[in-house]
């Protein structure tokens, strides 16, 4: 009686337990293809113009590439999860070093807006002490 005691009690603990860590369907919500950043503000300060020139190809398998005109300048990987009951979208840059500017944006943004043309992140702590928002635009 005692080892079912015991089994019904471990049985429920793992049902009972349950992540909210979650990836979500990302190609029902993020529109692959070639996007640019249309805005990007770190702590009040408009950086949009460090992107100019630089596409991002979001490709339904969760790999991104960087590019500048047709050369891929850099590839990497981005997803769409669910954190601690907080919907993020994280990127991740392949071979960016510290004082690059693509290195910014390897954070976990949280979603703001998802449509099919415009996706809009914030990052409220900003990493460094400030508020980030980067805006993504569909070409």
């Amino acid at each position: 009686m005692k080892k079912l005691f015991f089994y019904l009690v471990v049985f429920y603990a793992i049902i009972g337990c349950k992540s909210d860590d979650s990836t979500i369907s990302a190609n029902s919500q993020v529109s692959v293809g070639s996007w640019k950043i249309s805005s990007y503000v770190d702590k009040s300060k408009d950086r949009t113009s460090r992107y100019s020139g630089i596409t991002f190809d979001f490709m339904n398998v969760g790999e991104l590439q960087v590019k500048q005109g047709t050369t891929v300048m850099k590839k990497g990987t981005w997803s769409l999860v669910m954190d601690s009951g907080r919907e993020k979208f994280y990127i991740s840059i392949s071979g960016t070093l510290s004082d690059d500017d693509l290195s910014e944006l390897n954070e976990d943004w949280e979603v703001v807006k998802i449509e099919s043309t415009k996706m809009e992140f914030g990052n409220v702590s900003g990493g460094n002490g400030g508020a980030k928002t980067l805006i993504f635009s569909k070409l």
